[in-house]
C-alpha cells in the first residue's frame, strides 16, 4: 500500500448521488442548501449536497491490486 496512502483516496461514498441531491436544493445546483432530517435523533439542519447522503467507506474494497476506492470511482 505504499503508492497508494501517498494518494487521495475518496473516503466519503455517496449513496445519494450528488447530481440527485441538487434537485432538492433552493438554487437546484450542487452548490445549493437543502435540508437534512434525522428521524432517529428526531434533528434537522441545512446542509448542501457534498455534505448529504455519503457514508465513509461505504463502497470500499479489500481486493489485493485494485485501489480501495476504486468501485466508488466507478460510480461516480
Amino acid at each position: 500500500m505504499g503508492r497508494e496512502s501517498k494518494r487521495n483516496i475518496a473516503r466519503a461514498h455517496h449513496y445519494i448521488p450528488q447530481f440527485y441531491l441538487a434537485g432538492f436544493t433552493s438554487s437546484g445546483s450542487k452548490n445549493g442548501t437543502l435540508y437534512v432530517h434525522d428521524l432517529e435523533q428526531l434533528k434537522s439542519w441545512p446542509s448542501n449536497p457534498a455534505a448529504a447522503g455519503h457514508q465513509k467507506d461505504f463502497y470500499r474494497i479489500n481486493v489485493p491490486g485494485r485501489s480501495p476506492d476504486e468501485l466508488e470511482k466507478i460510480l461516480g
